[in-house]
Parts: structure tokens; C-alpha cells; sequence
């Protein structure tokens, strides 16, 4: 995995964004064999293809420090098969990362087989003090998040998890960025790898029989 900085679906979203990060990492399969684990996706669906314990304790002790008690989630494991009823996705679709009236995405641009793109609006409130909360100092933000799909061989597919965000105030922003990218840089990573160990795993398994 490492940056890429060509232009990609979903960069028009968030436009001079402060935060870019990028990676990527080669599937041994087809887009259409990894397009049906995209779009399940989110909270209590797919969920995230996170496997690492960390991410479960980062689940129940570290986001609770900063997420209200309403807006906290339950850790339940990531989905190792496709799951058919979260396979109708569309455009304009909500995609939950937590509970309810919590952090979510919007599908914004969606191309089978191609290009997954959101757009979130919602996270960046769960990143600020309580003090903050209900001034003009309160923050808000937006970003864009792109899986893409990269046909590199007939058998070979480059996925590329593409994040980009930007918020206001600017001064806060800059304060909590390396917090940002150090959670993001990981958990992309993650993502990736969770897909393509899915993904080679039961394709290999349908062609053995």
C-alpha cells in the first residue's frame, strides 16, 4: 500500500481539503468478485473488515471517552460472507457508523464494479471538547471517503481507499489532524486487508469447491 496522487472519482467532493490520505492494495480477483464486500459496508452490517482485537477494544474503552452515551455503538464482528440484504445499495442511501441519529455516511457516487464514494458530515462533532459544544468555536467538517476498483490483470484488482477532509475552525483543525491521520492511516490499512484476506479466501474456496 502507499499514496497515490492521481485524480480519482470523488476528489471534486471536498474541494482544497486538509487531510488527504490514500492507499492501496492488489486483490488476486475480479472487481466483480470484490464490489458485493464494498457495498455492505457500516455499521452492524458488514461492518468494517477490521480483525484485529484492537479494534474491538478501541470499540468499547476509547470511543466512549469522546462519544456521548447515546451515539455509542456495540462492537459485534465483521461480516466473513456476503451478506444479501445490504446488496440493493443505491445512490442517496445512508450507510450508519453507529446507533441512530449517530455518524453516518451518504452514498454519493456509485458505479458497480467501479467506484464506491461517500460523504460524511457528521463525525467531526464526536472530535470536540464539551466546552466547545453549542459556541462558535463548535467544529464542523466534511469528508469524502472513495473505494475504487482498479483492474491491474484479468485476474488481478487494485482497491484503493481514498479519504479526504477538511473542517472549520481552521485553528482547531490543525490541532487535531495527527490525531485524525494516525486513526485513519490505521484503520484504512486495516480495511484493505481485511477485504482482500475475505475476498482471495472465499474465491479461492468457490473455484476448489
Amino acid at each position: 500500500m502507499s499514496n497515490i496522487s492521481t485524480p480519482y472519482p470523488g476528489d471534486e467532493i471536498v474541494i482544497d481539503p486538509l487531510i488527504k490520505l490514500t492507499y492501496h492494495i492488489d486483490i488476486e480477483s475480479a472487481p466483480e468478485i470484490i464490489w458485493p464486500w464494498l457495498v455492505q459496508v457500516g455499521y452492524h452490517r458488514g461492518g468494517w473488515y477490521i480483525d484485529k482485537w484492537t479494534d474491538r477494544i478501541e470499540q468499547q474503552y476509547f470511543w466512549p471517552l469522546l462519544v456521548p452515551k447515546e451515539a455509542r455503538g456495540t462492537w459485534q464482528p465483521p461480516a466473513d460472507e456476503i451478506l444479501e440484504e445490504y446488496q440493493d445499495l443505491k445512490m442517496g442511501d445512508r450507510i450508519p457508523d453507529g446507533p441512530p441519529g449517530s455518524a453516518h455516511y451518504d452514498v454519493v457516487g456509485l458505479e458497480p464494479d467501479r467506484f464506491l464514494i461517500l460523504h460524511a458530515t457528521t463525525h467531526i462533532k464526536y472530535l470536540a471538547p464539551g466546552f466547545l459544544k453549542g459556541t462558535r468555536f463548535e467544529p464542523a467538517g466534511e469528508w469524502s471517503w472513495s473505494f475504487i476498483l482498479d483492474p491491474i490483470t484479468p485476474t488481478t484488482t487494485r482497491l484503493i481507499s481514498r479519504w479526504r477532509g477538511k473542517g472549520e475552525p481552521r485553528f482547531y483543525m490543525n490541532i487535531i489532524k495527527p490525531f485524525i491521520m494516525l486513526i485513519d492511516r490505521h484503520q484504512q490499512r486495516e480495511i484493505l486487508k481485511g477485504i482482500k484476506r475475505r475476498v482471495e479466501r472465499t474465491h479461492h474456496q468457490s473455484i476448489t469447491g
